[in-house]
């Protein structure tokens, strides 16, 4: 997997544990942006987060709506043959939303 996001911003500086509210104006949007941080927190870096990790988390409707927003709509994420994957304005948005606490 070759993948690399130039950002400062780690997955361990965005708090994400009740989810990203007011991030991206949909709520299942805002539980998608919260479920790929929180993966990637797991691995202490961004990568792509495999379908089934999401699908096992939110289901089917949920990543449906999510979908339509952050990938149709907003450009945030893009689909690839590993998973989800965020871009750097995906990550800043999440950081400005909800960043972790010193």
């Amino acid at each position: 997997m070759s993948f690399q996001l130039e950002t400062p911003i780690k997955p361990r500086h965005i708090k994400a544990d009740r989810g990203l509210m007011g991030a991206f104006g949909n709520y299942e949007a805002e539980q998608l942006a919260a479920v790929i941080i929180q993966f990637c927190q797991t691995k202490d870096e961004w990568q792509p987060v495999p379908v089934h990790e999401i699908r096992s988390r939110l289901g089917d409707s949920t990543l449906g709506r999510a979908i339509q927003v952050l990938i149709h709509k907003l450009g945030y994420l893009r689909l690839s043959d590993d998973g989800y994957v965020m871009t750097v304005r995906f990550v800043a948005k999440c950081y400005a939303a909800s960043p972790a606490s010193s």
